[in-house]
């Protein structure tokens, strides 16, 4: 004689055994997890993303024209330096507000304890989070920093471009490198 329980299995089986046994997770499931939620989190929320922005943009705009009402050419011989200055700063304090809002946040949501409790515990979450908030903060301030070129360039009524000759056509590596804040050294060192 079979007993048979509520669900319809005869009692036997145990759970996982029935041929469909869970997967293992691994690192590579939890940051495309991490990311997907962060990914999630941004567009559900737009408001956030372009309301930080445009305050970013803001405190840039009062930096720029009260720099340029005060210190006038002064200021406009060193824009470039300002920009890249700006841009690394809003990266730092986007990266490191955002990771620690994020784990408030949480507090607050009450699913901090997961994270604490999950598989991988609490550092290796709090790691991928935070490299996830790092890439959130990388795209808005890019944007932040296409929109400062722009402002920038139309105060001064120049045409948007390079100075000191390089032309964005020359392929020249030091481009890119310049705009992440890198190629600060190559002025420190002349």
């Amino acid at each position: 004689m079979t007993t048979h329980s509520p669900s319809g299995s005869n009692g036997s089986e145990e759970p996982g055994t029935d041929g469909t046994s869970p997967r293992k997770a691994g690192y590579y499931h939890l940051s495309r997890a991490v990311l997907y939620r962060e990914y999630l989190i941004f567009v559900r929320y737009p408001a956030n993303a372009i309301g930080g922005i445009v305050i970013a943009l803001f405190f840039f705009a009062v930096l720029f024209y009260g720099g340029q009402m005060v210190a006038g050419q002064a200021l406009t011989d060193s824009i470039e330096g300002i920009i890249v200055g700006y841009f690394l700063w809003t990266l730092s304090v986007g990266a490191y507000s955002s990771i620690s809002n994020d784990i408030a946040s949480e507090v607050q949501w009450g699913t901090l304890e997961r994270h604490v409790m999950s598989p991988f515990g609490f550092a290796p979450v709090a790691l991928l989070k935070g490299v996830a908030k790092i890439g959130r903060t990388f795209l808005t301030s890019a944007i932040l920093l296409g929109f400062m070129i722009v402002l920038t360039a139309v105060a001064r009524r120049k045409p948007i471009g390079f100075s000191r000759g390089m032309k964005p056509t020359t392929g020249n590596p030091s481009t890119l490198v310049a705009t992440a804040g890198v190629g600060c050294l190559r002025n420190i060192f002349r």
